[in-house]
């Protein structure tokens, strides 16, 4: 290829080893595979705790073990080859994948040997196979700044209600409030709502009956206020990453295939949004409709219609697919035909009307397409 123009001597290029690997990696039957290895080994994990070490049942297990091992030190090989160094540890889930595996390929005997229960870690690899979760571990992680705001208030909180509870009531409750790591404790438990009632502030209040008016408002401020501002904090940043998503897919479809305007006046855009509205009421006993249309029930067709007429109505674009959906209303509303209660002069200058937009659209939209391919 030589100046954007092609050769026709030359070949097509093919795709290079490492793009060929990289699909072949990310391809579903090698993800499936490696899925159903962490699944498998995360029980075989399981039940090598309830075998004796040095017994045949323990040798098995653990031979099954290293297999898995294996597997994904192969895959992980394969990823790096194909994504390169640059692309591998830039990508926030393989380096995930690489420090569980490596963990793993730790010996396991002498001051390392707690890292042997670290072994059970492969098993959240399973997360960045379900895409919900993955969307919830990604959101909690884009909200640590929120986070860490509200984590420095509670501690602000904290450190006064500690401070003030060491004053009020250490003296006579040294277990509890004697010093200012003990006040702290308490007031966790306390904000916990772990026996605060029973086991700490009603046996202050039997000493100092007021005592409710600085525990009732730490109550409501640490364990209700506070707290509920941490879910607040990571529901909106998963609300952000869901549209973030949708938009990335809405680019994407937009670049595949890109919107259309064809220059509809005023008449041919109403007649088209109400051919669109017709396509709807006689969707219902009309099962063909819903299959060329391709949703399964009268409800889907009629949101899809709304959504056109109002990219109709607002900038007049519409992608391929989206305006050929509109020209099958169209013909469909011809084929209808203009209701008969309609005087026969106007029927005919109806269906005649319908016709010539029908026939115009779709020169358009073969005109941009010949035109978008000769580009």
């Amino acid at each position: 290829m030589n100046n954007g123009r092609v050769n026709p001597t030359t070949p097509p290029e093919s795709p290079s080893f490492r793009s060929r690997l990289a699909q072949f990696v990310d391809s579903a039957p090698v993800q499936n595979f490696v899925l159903a290895v962490i699944v498998i080994n995360a029980v075989i994990i399981a039940l090598a705790t309830t075998a004796d070490e040095g017994t045949t049942t323990y040798d098995v297990l653990h031979f099954l073990d290293s297999i898995a091992l294996v597997v994904f030190v192969i895959e992980l090989v394969l990823k790096l080859v194909a994504y390169g160094p640059k692309r591998f540890f830039t990508d926030g889930w393989s380096v995930f994948d690489f420090i569980v595996v490596a963990i793993a390929l730790v010996p396991s005997s002498g001051p390392l040997s707690v890292l042997r229960a670290l072994r059970v870690l492969r098993i959240l690899r399973v997360i960045k196979f379900l895409p919900q979760v993955r969307m919830v571990v990604e959101a909690l992680l884009r909200s640590f700044p929120g986070i860490g705001a509200i984590a420095l208030l509670m501690s602000l909180v904290f450190f006064v209600a500690s401070v003030m509870s060491t004053e009020l009531f250490g003296d006579q409750f040294p277990d509890w409030f004697g010093s200012i790591g003990k006040s702290t404790y308490s007031l966790f438990q306390i904000m916990t709502l772990e026996s605060w009632s029973m086991g700490i502030v009603r046996p202050i209040m039997e000493v100092m009956p007021m005592a409710w008016l600085f525990f009732v408002p730490f109550i409501l401020i640490a364990a209700f206020i506070t707290l509920n501002l941490f879910i607040a904090v990571i529901v909106d940043t998963m609300q952000s990453l869901r549209i973030e998503r949708e938009e990335a897919v809405q680019a994407e479809a937009d670049r595949v295939d890109p919107p259309v305007a064809l220059d509809l006046d005023n008449d041919e855009l109403a007649h088209v949004i109400r051919s669109l509205g017709r396509l709807t009421s006689s969707a219902d006993g009309r099962p063909e409709v819903l299959r060329m249309w391709g949703v399964d029930n009268a409800d889907a067709l009629r949101e899809d219609v709304l959504r056109l007429q109002s990219a109709l109505a607002g900038s007049h674009e519409l992608s391929h697919a989206d305006w050929a959906k509109t020209l099958f209303a169209a013909d469909l509303a011809l084929v209808a035909g203009t209701p008969q209660k309609t005087a026969p002069e106007e029927r005919a200058a109806a269906d005649e009307a319908a016709l010539t937009l029908s026939r115009a659209l779709r020169a358009r939209l073969e005109a941009h397409e010949y035109t978008t391919s000769a580009a």
